[in-house]
């Protein structure tokens, strides 16, 4: 483990991935992750993205500066959108109505990821959590590290496996 026998030579061995399995049914989501979905992402597209005018917006009920969104949206087999931001994870269905808000154990500036009926994300203290994608309701929370960094916020989801980065 390079970590451990000193051939890291910059900061790129702090982080540890930990592998958290994720009770999930198998699902078909459009975008899954902020950076899409293992077919998109090998170039094969079911679907060509044809409308290209702007349907609604969301900001802070406080004003359009209010919040910081973390990453990208990801979007579930019913088309609802899940965004995390500084203020807590947002869900949105397909005309912006607001369905939900979680505030995670801890501050999170992560993306997120969808497992079948669940959002993943972790937080900056090394919290993973899980909440229901229907209702927001927490699932599991577990610290999987006394830190996770500024730079660890890509976790991933699939197969039942969760990856999410830390510090040790």
């Amino acid at each position: 483990r390079p970590w451990e026998d000193g051939t890291c030579q910059d900061s790129s061995c702090s982080a540890q991935f930990l592998q958290v399995q994720a009770q999930a049914r198998s699902a078909n989501h459009p975008w899954p992750h902020a950076r899409g979905s293992p077919w998109r992402a090998s170039g094969q597209t079911h679907e060509a993205w044809t409308s290209h005018s702007l349907a609604w917006t969301f900001h802070d009920p406080k004003g359009q500066y209010h919040n910081i969104f973390a990453g990208g949206v990801v979007i579930d087999q019913d088309k609802n959108l899940f965004q995390m931001t500084n203020k807590g994870l947002f869900a949105l269905n397909s005309t912006g109505q607001q369905i939900w808000h979680y505030n995670p154990p801890g501050r999170s500036n992560n993306e997120i990821t969808l497992a079948g009926d669940l959002v993943l994300g972790t937080t900056t203290t090394g919290n993973a959590f899980a909440v229901s994608r229907q209702s927001g309701q927490e699932v599991w929370v577990t610290n999987l590290a006394p830190d996770a960094g500024g730079d660890c916020g890509y976790p991933a989801a699939h197969d039942g496996i969760f990856v999410a980065g830390g510090i040790l």
